[in-house]
């Protein structure tokens, strides 16, 4: 058996499996902290015990948000909800937000609670990401979906997955067949070429790498009319991306802020203010 055979092997097994789940527990104390031990406790027992889906109720978030316990879902729901990555430092009434690698919706319902002024856009290619994407914004009027992979040009994409990210490592590249698992690629400017949309103010963008293509080509259209990026750069799955990106946005003037593992780019046209 190859070393690579042999390592994918190993990570079906029970032990890996239970040590996979004990990883992701320091996520869980890190919600409990805010929201309450009792409640955690009882996912904590559910997780090691290989739980399925589970409903998350946040005291700030008008509907439960329902996350696969074992899975990267939670590690999401800590990031945006515990450690708030995606609060902006800036007063903005946004009116059309893109979620650009939506996986299960945890960004667009972030978004949709606090600014539900706003026509929010959430694109994900992957079906299981999908599938509870919907599940979590069904309650949100405002809350657009896309089944669909962000790209430089419109065409046929194939997903490629890694295992050892789990829920948030899937990735895509470009096919020339067509069937069931035939995802469509669609870019910025198909967004922006409805009637009611002549700019972008919040784009977010966690798209494994794609972002390499995004920013290669064909963002002339759009980028200028973008007023806050939230990315986070994916160099360790493809090379290139944070090139790719600054040689880009380096044309329109924005202001660089980091938090987590996102950059954040406002337009100078926009006053910022401290986090």
């Amino acid at each position: 058996m190859s070393f690579p055979a042999l390592k994918k092997s190993l990570k079906r097994t029970p032990l890996y499996l239970l040590y996979r789940r004990i990883k992701t527990v320091k996520y869980f104390f890190r919600f409990g902290h805010k929201f309450g031990y009792t409640k955690t406790a009882k996912l904590i027992f559910k997780l090691l015990k290989g739980g399925g889906p589970d409903e998350i109720y946040l005291p700030e978030i008008s509907r439960p948000i329902h996350v696969r316990i074992s899975t990267s879902d939670f590690p999401t729901l800590n990031k945006i909800f515990i450690d708030e990555e995606y609060k902006l430092p800036v007063n903005i009434e946004p009116k059309l937000i893109v979620d650009g690698g939506a996986n299960i919706g945890c960004a667009s319902v972030f978004f949709a609670n606090r600014y539900p002024g706003a026509q929010i856009i959430a694109i994900e290619p992957e079906e299981s990401n999908f599938s509870l994407l919907e599940v979590n914004t069904r309650h949100y009027t405002n809350i657009r979906l896309i089944k669909a992979a962000l790209w430089n040009k419109n065409g046929n994409l194939k997903i490629i997955e890694f295992e050892e990210y789990k829920k948030w490592g899937f990735r895509v590249e470009e096919t020339q067949s067509f069937n069931s698992d035939t995802i469509k690629a669609i870019t910025l400017t198909d967004v922006l070429k409805k009637p009611q949309y002549d700019r972008i103010d919040i784009l977010k963008l966690d798209i494994e790498g794609a972002e390499k293509e995004v920013f290669t080509n064909n963002y002339e259209e759009w980028l200028p009319k973008v007023g806050v990026i939230i990315i986070e750069l994916h160099d360790r799955f493809k090379p290139g991306c944070s090139e790719a990106f600054y040689s880009a946005t380096g044309k329109y003037g924005f202001d660089e802020f980091r938090k987590g593992e996102n950059i954040i780019l406002i337009s100078s046209s926009l006053k910022t203010r401290e986090y």
